[in-house]
């Protein structure tokens, strides 16, 4: 399964499913959690790419430069913890009814390659920013 399938698969929910604001902070989202356990791979990063090619990307900027902007506001978050929470805050009022779609791909991300105490950590803290 290719990093972002759950968010573009092929069914039953197709990416059209989601509007283009909630794809958007699925990928903050996403890519957050990629900086919460100092593990960054980029083979992992260059599957997210090949997904959002393929994806039915609508935003103003392509997915290519809109990852950029996100993994800069995921270094940003992770060294700021008051911009972490603004953060987080937007992601939760971007994806509206996707929070718990949302919080089940993070979920599914973090424990990939296992989960340590950072990501469970970080998993319950958008649970508590979602409301859920």
């Amino acid at each position: 399964m290719s990093f972002l399938s759950f968010l573009f698969p092929a069914q039953p929910e197709t990416a059209s499913d989601w509007n283009q604001d909630q794809r958007e902070a699925l990928v903050d989202l996403l890519y957050l959690s990629i900086y919460v356990d100092n593990h960054i791979s980029l083979l992992e990063e260059k599957k997210v790419e090949e997904e959002l090619k393929r994806a039915d990307w609508d935003g103003p900027t392509s997915s290519i430069l809109y990852v950029q902007d996100a993994v800069t506001r995921g270094r940003n978050a992770k060294s700021d913890p008051a911009y972490k929470a603004e953060y987080l805050n937007s992601i939760a009022n971007r994806l509206d009814e996707k929070k718990t779609a949302a919080l089940k791909a993070l979920d599914k991300v973090l424990s990939s390659d296992g989960t340590d105490s950072k990501e469970a950590s970080f998993l319950k803290e958008v649970a508590a920013a979602f409301k859920l």
